[in-house]
């Protein structure tokens, strides 16, 4: 039998190195520097803090970590040098590995610094689909922007991507980020040379613009230009251009027309919803009057929102952007409701509702009971982390769905995007089209399938 030491490392034909500690483990993977921490919560702040103690950087998917321990654990992953990424940290993108929900997407010049999971997926998705590719993907945390955190983790991968060779254009995805937080980020900004295109839903744009950065109001729109700036930025490289990158880099007019190009697609989109949702609204009761939205993701559920609550009014959810909607109960929606279903789940006692949709399941056929419900719309997340047969487990419950609707005399429409790539072992094309030949209608982006949604509602119920 041969030694440890004659042992071939794994993936050249010999057995897979196997450790029964963090030390042990990095003792065997030479070379290695980042941990990626999955444990129940009670366990997760030990976990990362001895992974730090060894030198690693750290992506925590595991929740139930207490503000004190993450402020700690990151005051000392800084004074060390090191990334820690999360508490709750549901997917990052590192040298062209889809870590955790991630999805599987080209490389190339981009790179993210998201407090969000789904925010960061749904960008670099339609990135990569654009043709354009992800230098880094980093994910900071959902508590990371708050005024008690300090958004220390989120500045520092900002200025890690600033310092970063393959990177060109950096976006920046968060709720909108307050005070000295704010001024951390526009500090690191300043610096950082290179474009910058930001996402801050419900935030100060005009504010961002002074700072030179080119501010989004949806995930989609930030991903549209960022991907128009790296075409543009390669466009403009030296062996493209007989070395007269930097003049055509200050062709404010060229850079400009980048951008307005990713506007006028956003545009036409909207006349386009506007179109579909009077003919799919003529398919319902005039007692069908509300929309559910049941996520998988924070940022789905967020931006959602957003993009409701001028067409419609208050919107009710378990992490309502207004706080006087906050549901009752969880468990019963109320008029327009949206359910972030992956509220607290990385790390957890149970799969996230990205992997296991059996929750959710259960809500479609809740809701499809309710003679008012006209509309479910919900997101569909791919990746080698998330659930591997997505139709063979949606498509069934959709069917039921639309069964008990029919069985008095109405109908329920199902609205979803689809988040991912062909490169996902799902293949993002070829659930598009099962999922419209069940009759779901399949938007390109989370806000277009909410912006559609929503302007249903609205005709449909006269508003």
């Amino acid at each position: 039998m041969a030694s440890e030491t004659d042992a071939k490392p794994a993936g050249c034909g010999g057995a897979a190195a196997s450790a029964f500690s963090l030390e042990g483990a990095v003792a065997k993977l030479s070379g290695a520097n980042l941990a990626l921490i999955a444990v129940p919560g009670r366990f997760a702040a030990a976990a990362a803090d001895s992974a730090l103690d060894n030198g690693l950087h750290v992506m925590l998917f595991s929740g139930g970590v207490s503000l004190s321990d993450e402020t700690a654990l990151k005051r000392k992953a800084l004074d060390k040098g090191l990334l820690l990424m999360g508490p709750e940290c549901g997917a990052a993108v590192i040298n062209g590995s889809p870590l955790g929900l991630a999805n599987a997407v080209s490389r190339g010049s981009v790179g993210i610094v998201s407090s969000s999971a789904s925010g960061l997926q749904e960008i670099a998705s339609i990135i990569s689909n654009e043709g354009q590719g992800i230098s880094q993907a980093l994910c900071s945390g959902g508590r990371d922007m708050t005024r008690e955190a300090g958004g220390k983790m989120f500045a520092a991968g900002l200025r890690a991507l600033a310092q970063d060779e393959r990177t060109a254009v950096i976006v920046l995805v968060s709720k909108p980020p307050q005070g000295e937080v704010l001024e951390a980020v526009l500090e690191q900004a300043r610096e950082a040379a290179k474009p910058i295109v930001a996402v801050f839903p419900g935030g100060d744009a005009d504010a961002l613009e002074e700072e030179g950065i080119h501010a989004a109001a949806t995930l989609e729109e930030a991903a549209l230009k960022a991907a128009a700036l790296a075409r543009y930025q390669a466009a403009a490289a030296p062996e493209n251009h007989d070395g007269k990158s930097l003049a055509l880099a200050r062709e404010a007019n060229r850079y400009m027309m980048a951008l307005s190009a990713a506007g006028e697609r956003l545009r036409q989109a909207q006349t386009e919803i506007k179109r579909i949702a009077f003919d799919e609204a003529r398919k319902l009761h005039k007692y069908q009057k509300y929309l559910r939205g049941l996520y998988s993701g924070g940022a789905f559920c967020r931006e959602a929102q957003l993009l409701l609550e001028p067409l419609l009014g208050g919107v009710w959810s378990n992490a309502p952007v207004s706080p006087a909607f906050r549901m009752k109960d969880p468990l019963r929606s109320q008029e327009n409701t949206a359910l972030d279903m992956g509220a607290g789940a990385p790390g957890g006692d149970k799969p996230h509702p990205a992997i296991d949709f059996s929750a959710r399941l259960r809500r479609i056929a809740e809701e499809a009971r309710d003679p008012a419900a006209a509309v479910i719309l919900f997101d569909l997340r791919l990746g080698p982390g998330a659930n591997p047969h997505p139709l063979e487990d949606l498509l069934p419950a959709v069917k039921r769905a639309r069964e008990t609707a029919r069985c008095e005399e109405r109908d329920i429409l199902f609205i979803t995007s689809v988040t991912g790539t062909a490169q996902d072992p799902q293949n993002r094309a070829a659930v598009i089209a099962g999922l419209r030949e069940a009759g779901v209608i399949v938007m390109p982006s989370n806000a277009q399938a909410a912006s559609l949604a929503g302007h249903i509602i609205r005709i449909s119920g006269g508003i």
